[in-house]
């Protein structure tokens, strides 16, 4: 029976990190390009489940990896996505936590 990536160990899922590399390896080798993004989904739902959420709060102004230029700030966090704006934009999205770059800017403490 597997396992649902949130009931796994940390050891665990940098396993399944490796087997999805390794798949991922596979279907760009073969051109497989259906089965190359599902597989990249998941991948980042895996090292979504390594972020320390404890360190991510509303009000953090986050760098996109991967979106040169972009910023996301946090409004709140559900499992492993973080809703917010980019760019400063009024319509919320959201951001799976494995997407979050740098910290750019912490809220502010009250």
């Amino acid at each position: 029976m597997n396992k649902h990536y949130s009931q796994m160990t940390e050891e665990e899922l940098h396993d399944e990190i490796l087997m999805l590399a390794q798949h991922i390896r596979v279907a760009k080798e073969a051109n497989n390009e259906f089965e190359l993004p599902i597989l990249e989904q998941k991948m980042l739902l895996v090292k979504s489940h390594l972020v320390d959420q404890s360190m991510i709060h509303p009000g953090d102004l986050y760098a996109i990896d991967e979106e040169p230029g972009s910023t996301f700030r946090i409004h709140h966090l559900k499992g492993v996505f973080a809703w917010g704006n980019r760019n400063e934009e009024s319509e919320m999205i959201g951001l799976i936590l494995a997407k979050l770059g740098q910290k750019l800017e912490s809220a502010p403490q009250e």
